[in-house]
């Protein structure tokens, strides 16, 4: 990926003590140390902004950039437990590469753990994040406009491989689960370094984070932690073991590799 050229951006604000940027270059991040942010999103009616948590651990040496996504949707509570926990486990002065931790993108959604973002406009409506991406930062509603600012400013030019995590929505449940698109030879290489159930090659959905990324040239996965409003330890535990394979896998992390995909039977199915 092409370097950002425009420097991470402190506002000039904190949220409890932490700074909040309105622009991320992880290259002119110190290395050798975790830095924690509250990312600028888009404005409410009143004139505030949505503040989105990032955490970024920045290697002591170069490497692959892998950012972890949590909570597109604001019902999905296993995704941010397992996301905490692989960063948790991360020792930048051991790296080579950087991880970054995306925390609650659906502020609004989060508050009510609800899938949708709530809007006013239109006489009300609720909106699915992750079927506007890549954004606008001039469209029409406000998850539009913060998916726009979001891709724009802190993963279009950080990111190269991206792990974004999920779960079914309320009122359904999942297996442990990747959507992955076998087009992409190195997708289904990383889909594979996951002791997954079950591996579905798709080729991916139209407005998803997903999309954004592979239409960048970005090799992603969605990984499904089963069901909504839960944390299920079971599955949550497989989501972090794939996570860090991917990361030893690319050399971001030492260590050997875990569990994948042929360890736990899972069973590939398929989009025609």
């Amino acid at each position: 990926m092409q370097a950002l050229h425009t420097m991470t951006t402190l506002t000039g604000d904190t949220i409890q003590g932490v700074p909040v940027i309105s622009q991320l270059n992880v290259n002119d991040l110190e290395p050798g140390r975790k830095h924690r942010f509250f990312f600028q999103g888009v404005q409410m009616g009143t004139g505030q902004h949505w503040y989105v948590p990032i955490v970024v651990a920045k290697g002591i040496q170069d490497g692959k950039r892998i950012s972890l996504t949590a909570g597109v949707h604001g019902d999905e509570l296993s995704p941010v437990d397992a996301v905490q926990r692989v960063m948790a486990t991360l020792d930048p002065m051991q790296m080579s590469g950087t991880a970054i931790a995306i925390y609650d993108l659906s502020r609004p959604a989060k508050e009510y753990t609800q899938r949708n973002w709530p809007i006013a406009q239109k006489g009300g409506a609720l909106i699915d994040l992750n079927r506007v991406w890549p954004g606008d930062e001039m469209g029409n509603d406000p998850p539009t406009r913060h998916a726009g600012i979001l891709w724009n400013r802190l993963f279009k030019h950080n990111v190269d491989i991206a792990l974004d995590f999920h779960t079914a929505s309320t009122g359904g449940d999942f297996t442990m689960f990747i959507f992955a698109d076998f087009r992409n030879p190195e997708i289904r290489q990383i889909a594979e370094l996951f002791p997954i159930e079950q591996i579905k090659n798709d080729p991916g959905e139209g407005g998803s984070l997903e999309m954004a990324f592979v239409e960048a040239g970005i090799p992603v996965m969605t990984i499904e932690i089963g069901g909504p409003r839960v944390f299920d330890a079971r599955k949550i535990a497989m989501a972090v073991e794939g996570s860090l394979n991917v990361m030893k896998h690319h050399g971001v992390i030492e260590g050997t590799i875990g569990r994948t995909s042929r360890e736990s039977w899972n069973f590939f199915g398929g989009c025609f």
